[in-house]
């Protein structure tokens, strides 16, 4: 069965994998800066 999988060509190349990766790693950063600052600004206006 791997080696159907291999040569059906339907995993990617490890490159696309790295980039995906990347750019899922960017948009959790983005997200995660996101969500302090508004956590931050929620907490501020309860005072």
């Amino acid at each position: 069965m791997h080696q159907g999988v291999l040569d059906d060509g339907l995993l990617p190349e490890p490159g696309e994998i790295r980039g995906v990766m990347a750019q899922m790693e960017a948009l959790l950063e983005l997200l995660d800066g996101k969500t302090k600052s508004k956590s931050k600004s929620e907490s501020s206006d309860s005072f």
